[in-house]
């Protein structure tokens, strides 16, 4: 899943470009319940410095949330 989700932002031509496909990336991985893309696409945003993706994502995992 990191792959596949690093592959579809190693090209983006902006910063705001990234985050909107780290946004998609996120909220499909929450809409069907995949977990590893979640985690994937997670962990591209912590490398990206894109902290919306990053707070979606440990908004709804407390135990995460406190690891952070």
């Amino acid at each position: 899943a990191y792959n596949d989700v690093y592959s579809s932002t190693l090209f983006s031509e902006s910063p705001g470009e990234a985050q909107e496909e780290l946004e998609r990336l996120l909220d499909q991985a929450e809409r069907s319940g995949d977990k590893l893309l979640a985690k994937a696409a997670y962990h591209r945003a912590i490398d990206l410095g894109v902290q919306s993706v990053v707070d979606t994502y440990l908004s709804t995992r407390p135990q995460e949330n406190r690891a952070w």
